[in-house]
């Protein structure tokens, strides 16, 4: 048996079934993704879940963010209340 006819025979016998099996393994995957329906991958689930986050977050901040102008607001009225009765608790 020559060089050229084994490697034909090696052809024929592995590697043209090996082929086949794997059409036929990826026809089926394929199908069967189809099946299911169209999914997620990892970073558009995380895209996903950022936005939801974010949606959920942004009435707490715009909540926060109004509290700390009160509370800014706050600290100089004390202050100046403070120091009046400070001022006259020293005379």
């Amino acid at each position: 048996m020559g060089f050229w006819e084994f490697l034909t025979t090696l052809a024929v016998a592995v590697v043209l079934p090996l082929a086949i099996v794997h059409l036929i393994l990826s026809y089926r995957r394929e199908k069967l993704k189809l099946r299911q329906g169209p999914s997620l991958g990892a970073r558009e689930l995380q895209q996903l879940v950022r936005q939801a986050v974010e949606e959920a977050q942004q009435p707490l901040l715009t909540r926060i963010e109004a509290l700390e102008r009160q509370l800014r607001a706050l600290p100089a009225s004390r202050e100046t209340v403070t120091l009046e009765k400070t001022a006259s608790h020293d005379s």
